[in-house]
């Protein structure tokens, strides 16, 4: 038999075969589906079935799909659910084809935006959660990560349903409801500098005005590059965020100096509105004027995410395991990710791979901090910073989601 010439049988799931790996995220790999009728490209997100069980998230992967369905061809910023196929041991979820890839990949290549770039994309992000928020639904995980964009470079909004849920009664939510609790565990687990002061308060909030404080955030990041919340460690970065201490910088214009102030108000209900944000001037306004100049590197800009060699990012775990288990499996999914990993101790590694701009190294630290919780410190070590921030998304990525 000549094996050489033996082609493996194409796959399909339901009318799509499945091609190449896109990517992969918290629940499994992203395919590439093309209909054997139509030809038509689309994303195939594929959903283990052990982990929904596993992570009791069964009703959070029903809630994304219906709010995917509730949203489909009503608004064109939010990625498009084309169909939902199961087998035995997985959930296909059939989605619009986004090939622009993250604004988060735009960002770390350009490092910040121009004023009219970024709000050519804030545009789009406010007119979307808008229309988000008419539909009784809000995000409540908006960051650069969760912003993709199309060919065209029109803003698409992903991941609904997994990290944000749909709020039935009067858009609001208590801290003693189960909803809450996930939302609000996901959240900092993932990345808590985008996360509003009311959501890490024990009172019920309102899920429109979070989504409003974090997409101040957004465009802070846009326009500098940098998070206006950032602290080396979780209680010193929520009491920041608490009590809304950021940097001003002076070489953004005065409009867009205000937007920000009335955005990022720590009391939501002192904070601007979604019609305020729209109405205002920075937003109506065509021409940027001129800023003041200023070094951008001065002591007053806000500390960059990506600029120190002794940035430290945590992440939360909800695991019973030990520290040395955790290690194990955080080394594991390291190595699939190309890192030469040295183990250090038994809640520490070393972690290298070469890029494109030579070594990139960062070092792991676990620590338990509770019966089933523990805090795993990724710190830079050596490399590009920018490529090591691509890297670092990455794994934040794999590893919030191990348990």
């Amino acid at each position: 038999m000549d094996y050489q010439n033996k082609k493996s049988k194409p796959k399909f799931i339901g009318n799509y075969e499945l091609k190449q790996t896109l990517g992969e995220g918290a629940w499994g790999k992203v395919k590439l589906g093309i209909h054997k009728s139509t030809k038509q490209k689309v994303a195939i997100k594929t959903i283990c079935k052990n982990k929904v069980r596993q992570q009791n998230m069964g009703i959070q992967i029903k809630r994304e799909v219906n709010i995917l369905k509730q949203m489909k061809d009503k608004n064109p910023h939010v990625v498009q659910l084309y169909e939902v196929l199961a087998s035995k041991s997985k959930i296909y979820l059939v989605l619009e084809l986004v090939t622009g890839g993250e604004l988060f990949d735009k960002l770390v290549n350009e490092h910040r935006f121009s004023e009219a770039k970024a709000k050519y994309f804030f545009r789009q992000l406010v007119t979307s959660i808008a229309m988000v928020h008419d539909e009784g639904i809000c995000h409540r995980d908006l960051k650069p990560e969760n912003l993709l964009l199309d060919e065209n470079n029109n803003l698409k909004i992903s991941d609904f349903g997994l990290s944000a849920l749909y709020l039935k009664e009067k858009d609001s939510c208590t801290s003693t409801s189960e909803s809450c609790r996930i939302d609000l565990l996901h959240t900092t687990c993932g990345t808590p500098n985008y996360v509003s002061p009311e959501v890490l308060q024990d009172d019920g909030y309102d899920g429109r005005k979070a989504d409003i404080w974090s997409m101040g955030v957004v465009l802070y990041v846009m326009v500098t590059g940098v998070l206006p919340f950032d602290e080396p460690s979780l209680p010193k970065l929520f009491d920041r965020i608490k009590r809304g201490i950021y940097r001003k910088p002076l070489n953004l214009s005065p409009n867009l100096l205000d937007l920000l102030s009335k955005i990022l108000v720590p009391d939501p209900l002192k904070r601007i509105s979604m019609k305020g944000i729209q109405n205002h001037p920075w937003m109506k306004v065509e021409k940027i004027p001129t800023p003041m100049t200023k070094n951008v590197n001065q002591k007053d800009e806000a500390r960059s995410i990506t600029s120190t060699n002794s940035q430290i990012t945590q992440l939360l775990l909800n695991s019973p395991k030990s520290v040395p288990e955790l290690l194990d499996l955080i080394m594991a999914e390291l190595k699939e990710l190309s890192f030469a990993i040295i183990k250090t101790n038994h809640n520490q590694a070393k972690c290298y791979k070469t890029s494109r701009n030579g070594m990139i190294g960062l070092n792991i630290t676990i620590r338990k901090d509770a019966k089933e919780s523990s805090t795993v410190e990724l710190q830079k070590a050596r490399g590009d910073v920018f490529a090591y921030y691509k890297e670092l998304h990455l794994c934040t990525k794999v590893l919030k989601n191990i348990v």
